[in-house]
């Protein structure tokens, strides 16, 4: 039996991809609590340093105890980096979030909500919104940053 003729021959095994792995464990040491994700997203939508919108110097901002908020190190001016974000108004754990968002990005075959539930640990209906929220974030090309919304 001769060999079956490929129009496109697989390139398995040739060529490693440029993509490089990120595992769970490397996930969870990263971002170990809810605090940890908030000053990424403020990282990535504000940056630690920058102009405050009130008094209009460059200065530091710090995470607020208890809060889902910044303050300027200069007036005391508070800003919420989740506001606007898939983040707004939930209730769920920033960590749940990101955990939800890497599931995303490291499978191949999607997620469903009923593995979101299983894997989060949370209601079918968390699972669902969260899925959801994910996916038109994904989908939408016209939204530059993955954090508005």
């Amino acid at each position: 039996m001769e060999p079956r003729k490929r129009k496109r021959p697989s390139k398995a095994g040739q060529k490693e991809s440029s993509v490089q792995s990120y595992s769970v464990r490397e996930f969870f040491a990263e971002f170990p609590t809810d605090d940890a994700c908030l000053i990424r997203v403020m990282e990535v939508r504000y940056g630690l340093r920058h102009v405050c919108g009130k008094c209009k110097t460059g200065a530091t901002f710090h995470k607020i105890t208890g809060r889902r908020a910044f303050a300027c190190a200069a007036c005391g001016d508070h800003i919420y980096p989740c506001a606007g974000t898939i983040f707004e108004d939930s209730r769920t754990p920033m960590q749940t979030w990101f955990y939800a968002i890497y599931l995303f990005i490291a499978t191949r075959h999607g997620v469903s909500a009923k593995e979101l539930q299983r894997t989060l640990g949370v209601t079918y209906k968390t699972a669902w919104r969260i899925g959801h929220q994910i996916r038109d974030m994904m989908t939408e090309p016209a939204r530059g940053n993955w954090t508005e919304r």
